[in-house]
């Protein structure tokens, strides 16, 4: 599934002007500041705006040389601290737009600021500055120097986002849709805050925000009351600075989530990751011994798996699937996204035709005996499952012929997407002893099975003697019994059944295209 950032577009500042302005506006009431001074905020952008257009004052009010004026310098500052735990892609914010039928969300992403308002509060003389100290002094003394504000402020949703939403909106339509036009379908499915923003004039109609954010909690940064201050210009007025600081969470960006497929179809190339491309890993391939709980964080340190710590394949390589629930004890080889033929809408995929990669001949050849086994709770090490979006179906879903064509057994709907799971059980111990016996009596597919499962085993010299002929090979009970408890200890040593083999390769049971010709 496709996840996607993207910054808010900047307009007058963003969220941080009327945050601003809401504050100034309860700490004037607070400090009784008198209600027609003028309030100077030019921001980053350097401009003050029209007298009247942006504080308390009504138009036609003078702003004159030598009256009461509050300028504004606003310090904004993320915090480091919470730097690593902002809510990007992971559950925290909730949803702005989301349409379950297509797995498709938008959601805010916020940033923790530290805020610091510095204030140059110009009053006509020196004798009314002293007496705002003087009221400033008594509301320290009832504890008024620590405020909580309301502010409300809007971010827009980024333009990038309404041009996607559009096309999966027409793909949505195109097959087996709902009849809803583009407008309708995004106004239900969005947040109730969702609003509509213009220019003066009413054009260039923007999809935005509005939200109030509670308690943020203000405090004036000096010990009981500001300093004097001192005497400014050529006339009596009389200037005092001081500084309020507070934190709030800033809406930074959005973020997206849709899916690889709508009703049956691939999401056009340009609406998707990149296709993976394979990355050596030096640390890998370089021999060294660690102690154990170093080696434990080799995990984080892969650099050829860029999607996810899950090993296998992925069909197609930019397909980042990850289900709700996978089979205890199994692990990927591969998963297949499947899009549905309408002259054939049972059949799935063949196991023999795979597109880029391909399962190795005698694997392959193993496999069309385990075909009738393979639905059978342990009758083989082989695991077959259908998925409907992220949910795992039943069994009873699938079927798999001589073949090894693999068909579903219920009516598929256009409207889902679907993917196949073809995977290995990882504790030999917990499959049927015919399933077991069956891998024994063919050395060349147990091999290589068991070498995908954990490489250690060829590493450690510990991989089952191949006995007989070409013809008829099979594995003593004792070699393979050796051979799965050597398996077992390394799912003890490395944790639990299913993370234990996050480092093994599997994807060796199957060549690549471009190791075809190798």
């Amino acid at each position: 599934m496709p996840k996607l950032f993207m910054p808010v577009p900047e307009v007058e500042e963003s969220a941080t002007r009327p945050v601003v302005l809401g504050i100034v506006r309860d700490l004037i009431e607070l400090t009784g500041i008198p209600a027609d001074t003028i309030i100077s905020y030019p921001g980053d952008i350097e401009k003050v705006k029209q007298p009247g257009s942006a504080n308390q004052q009504e138009a036609g009010v003078n702003n004159m040389s030598f009256g009461n004026k509050l300028s504004i310098v606003v310090d904004e500052q993320y915090e480091m601290e919470r730097l690593l735990s902002t809510a990007v892609y992971y559950p925290e914010n909730l949803f702005i737009f989301r349409d379950d039928r297509i797995e498709t969300s938008i959601k805010p992403v916020y940033s923790s600021a530290d805020m610091s308002i510095n204030f140059k509060y110009r009053t006509n003389d020196k004798v009314a500055a002293m007496r705002w100290r003087d009221t400033i002094r008594a509301r320290v003394a009832m504890m008024w120097d620590m405020r909580q504000h309301t502010a409300e402020y809007h971010y827009l949703i980024p333009p990038e986002f309404l041009v996607i939403l559009q096309e999966l909106h027409r793909m949505r339509e195109a097959v087996d849709g709902y009849d809803e036009t583009f407008e309708h379908w995004f106004k239900t499915n969005s947040t109730n805050n969702l609003t509509q923003l213009t220019t003066l004039a009413g054009t260039h109609a923007s999809y935005g925000i509005v939200e109030k954010q509670l308690r943020i909690v203000g405090v004036f940064d000096f010990d009981g009351v500001p300093e004097a201050g001192s005497k400014e210009d050529e006339g009596d007025t009389w200037t005092i600075s001081f500084s309020y600081k507070f934190k709030y969470d800033k809406p930074i960006g959005c973020a997206m989530f849709y899916p690889l497929m709508v009703h049956n179809q691939l999401v056009d190339q340009k609406y998707r990751p990149n296709p993976l491309v394979d990355i050596p890993d030096v640390a890998e391939n370089t021999p060294h011994n660690c102690p154990l709980s170093v080696s434990a964080f080799s995990a984080f340190e892969k650099t050829n798996n860029p999607v996810s710590t899950m090993p296998g394949i992925a069909i197609p390589s930019f397909d980042e699937f990850f289900p709700n629930s996978i089979p205890t004890n199994t692990v990927r080889v591969f998963t297949a996204l499947v899009d549905i033929d309408p002259t054939d809408p049972a059949l799935l995929l063949s196991l023999k035709k795979l597109g880029s990669i391909s399962i190795k001949p005698v694997v392959l050849d193993f496999l069309i005996g385990e075909v009738p086994f393979m639905f059978k709770d342990g009758g083989s090490i082989f695991t077959l499952n259908l998925y409907r979006d992220h949910d795992l179906l039943d069994k009873t879903h699938l079927s798999i012929d001589a073949n090894l064509d693999i068909r579903a057994t219920v009516p598929l709907s256009l409207r889902n997407y679907y993917h196949i799971r073809f995977g290995l059980n990882v504790d030999l111990t917990l499959i049927q002893q015919s399933a077991l016996d069956r891998l024994r009596n063919n050395a060349a597919a147990a091999i290589a099975i068991l070498s995908a499962l954990d490489q250690s085993l060829v590493t450690n010299g510990l991989l089952p003697n191949m006995l007989g002929n070409s013809n008829l090979n099979y594995i003593s009970r004792i070699d393979m019994m050796n051979a799965i408890n050597a398996m077992n200890k390394q799912i003890i040593t490395k944790g639990n059944r299913q993370q234990g083999y996050q480092m093994f390769t599997v994807e060796s049971l199957v060549i690549k295209s471009f190791l075809k010709n190798n």
